[in-house]
């Protein structure tokens, strides 16, 4: 595989000082190649986006992200907006360095740059589903985002937006885990009606995700039934269980036993509407 024109972008927010490092080892790994690499800081998702719009549109082999799930997500929403001509002869890589690495923890990408850089040039391409997320503002406008891994709603979407905001670089995969616990007690469930092509369901729910892979909140396996490129999305609803009942059963948001629950409600369809 020849790659002569390679976009890398980098979050230097992801992780920690040695994620910083990990970013030069990889810009050395794939100079050392011989490959052509330009590099983009990327400070903000919207800055970054119109310096990819605007690499691209000159001609690229190759867009990598070095960062987390997060860096993962803004890309691929970045990718969706270019024109189909552009989007069509992009290739997309992504080496993990965030808090939670779930996405890549799908395909077990390698964390050191050297292996890195090995599977880069020597692996196989694979094709991924995509699921985009459509609502309407307070304004009455329809907004979109698409989305590569899981979208998470009610406590699950609450405990993602805190770690984003409060992780600090922490890269250990219990973040997630000590946010949930923090939030488990005083967080209200909503009341939700969930509708698909074969379900009808409504209730007070802790937490409803959708996936197109397995893993999300640092290795939690809430969608176990997910495969990235079977063309449906895997949805998990948990609902109205106390506190207390979601620290015995803990265990199984690890071990993708969580569908065993009596409480819990295991789908996949083509399209899900939630109110």
């Amino acid at each position: 595989m020849k790659q002569t024109n390679v976009i890398l972008v980098v979050n230097p927010n992801a992780g920690n000082e040695r994620s910083r490092r990990k970013i030069a080892d990889l810009l050395n790994a794939l100079q050392e190649e011989g490959i052509s690499v330009q590099m983009i800081q990327a400070l903000d998702a919207e800055s970054a986006c119109r310096q990819i719009t605007e690499l691209v549109g000159k001609g690229t082999d190759w867009l990598i992200t070095a960062g987390g799930d997060g860096t993962v997500h803004w890309t691929v929403n970045c990718i969706m907006a270019l024109s189909d001509d552009i989007r069509s002869q992009l290739k997309y890589a992504h080496y993990p360095l965030g808090t939670g690495n779930d996405w890549g923890r799908t395909y077990k990408i390698p964390h050191n740059a050297a292996n890195w850089t090995n599977g880069f040039l020597r692996g196989k391409m694979s094709m991924q589903d995509l699921g985009w997320v459509e609502w309407q503002t307070l304004q009455g406008t329809l907004e979109r985002r698409y989305f590569a891994n899981v979208a998470g709603m009610g406590f699950d979407g609450l405990v993602a937006k805190v770690v984003a905001t409060e992780s600090k670089g922490n890269k250990h995969v219990l973040v997630y885990l000590q946010a949930a616990l923090k939030w488990l007690f005083i967080y209200k469930k909503p009341y939700l009606k969930i509708q698909t092509e074969d379900l009808q369901w409504e209730g007070k729910a802790l937490t409803v995700n959708i996936g197109v892979c397995v893993y999300s909140g640092g290795a939690m396996k809430i969608v176990p039934h997910a495969l990235p490129d079977d063309g449906l999305l895997a949805m998990t609803i948990v609902g109205n269980y106390s506190p207390y009942e979601v620290v015995v059963h803990i265990a199984k948001l690890f071990n993708g036993k969580i569908g065993r629950l009596k409480k819990v409600v295991l789908t996949q369809n083509k399209s899900i509407r939630v109110e």
